[in-house]
């Protein structure tokens, strides 16, 4: 099994289809079996309130990044982080609601603390084997910023 962990994914202007080292970077991204990145930000298209609960300067991307991420090859986000909230709870909502209409895979929020801290399963092609991306340590209804990347496997 290949895992492909990407970092603090902050997109701020959209990347256009074709420049030079895309093909390079995705590539190597989808050689991968389970493809999975952080998003480092909310994903904010309507009028919310920002806030400082990261205490570094409120930052959005609008939903064009989940193309983005799709484009190269990730398969799921991580979104609990100290960003996650720098536009409240709406911001939340929004972020939340675009990628759940985008049928992206998300773990570490929710609107309930169950939800929270439901893992996002990512099927990888190897048989009944599925990669699972849990993000635990819960605070209020957004996982703090740790990972645990474990495989298993459906005894059924």
């Amino acid at each position: 099994m290949i895992f492909c962990a990407g970092g603090d994914l902050v997109i701020q202007a959209n990347l256009p289809e074709k420049h030079s080292g895309a093909d390079k970077i995705s590539q190597f991204i989808r050689a991968a079996d389970a493809r999975i990145v952080n998003l480092e930000v909310p994903i904010v298209d309507e009028p919310c309130y920002c806030s400082t609960f990261s205490g570094d300067p409120p930052l959005s991307v609008k939903p064009f990044v989940i193309d983005v991420m799709r484009r190269y090859g990730f398969q799921a986000c991580g979104c609990a982080n100290n960003h996650t909230l720098d536009y409240g709870p709406d911001g939340l909502q929004q972020t939340m609601r675009h990628l759940h209409d985008a049928g992206f895979l998300f773990a570490g929020v929710g609107n309930s603390l169950d939800e929270a801290s439901a893992p996002a399963t990512i099927p990888t092609g190897k048989g009944k084997e599925t990669t699972t991306l849990l993000e635990k340590h819960l605070k209020g209804y957004v996982a703090k910023n740790t990972f645990d990347y474990f495989i298993h496997k459906d005894l059924r």
